[in-house]
């Protein structure tokens, strides 16, 4: 186990404001992909309770990846991890209740998006796996930092199963029928 924050992924660790300024600065795609989840929810009258669930939970991923890669405050663990684990538990178990309930498991998946998802958390275990303290690619004072890539992958995927679970037929066009 690693004493101290983030010392398992890689980035030397500093004294500045952020201790590890790129994967921090990169925690902040989590924000940004909870911020077009709810923009394209609204937009295309997709925006429900489950997802707002999980573009809270994403924003929240990535305020606790943002403190636990930077400013490392006494709960920074807490919120990096607690995150984490609940929104994959809404991600894992909303298509199980919905196969259990004879509903639409995943309504916005096609083919090629669930493609994409698959390629792109593939690729982001690679890089999480290749790119920590110890292993072959890891240099720590280079600005390519690949958890920061980890961070930008698993961010897109998120947004991308996002889609998967609450796309399909809008808000409206449910209630019409």
């Amino acid at each position: 186990m690693y004493p101290t924050l983030g010392e398992a992924d890689c980035e030397r660790i500093t004294t500045g404001l952020l201790a590890q300024p790129i994967n921090a600065a990169s925690s902040l795609s989590y924000l940004l992909v909870a911020t077009g989840l709810l923009l394209w929810g609204a937009r295309t009258r997709r925006l429900s309770v489950g997802l707002l669930w999980y573009s809270a939970l994403l924003a929240l991923v990535g305020i606790g990846s943002v403190d636990y890669h930077g400013f490392g405050s006494p709960i920074a663990q807490w919120l990096h991890d607690i995150p984490i684990l609940a929104l994959l538990a809404l991600a894992v178990l909303t298509p199980i209740v919905r196969w259990r309930r004879a509903e639409p498991v995943c309504p916005g998946a096609g083919a090629g998006l669930l493609t994409l998802i698959g390629a792109g958390f593939t690729v982001g275990l690679v890089t999480f796996a290749l790119g920590g303290t110890g292993s072959p690619w890891c240099q720590p004072d280079d600005l390519v930092q690949y958890h920061a890539f980890w961070h930008m992958i698993t961010a897109a995927s998120l947004g991308g199963w996002a889609v998967a679970l609450f796309g399909g037929a809008a808000e409206s066009d449910r209630r019409a029928d």
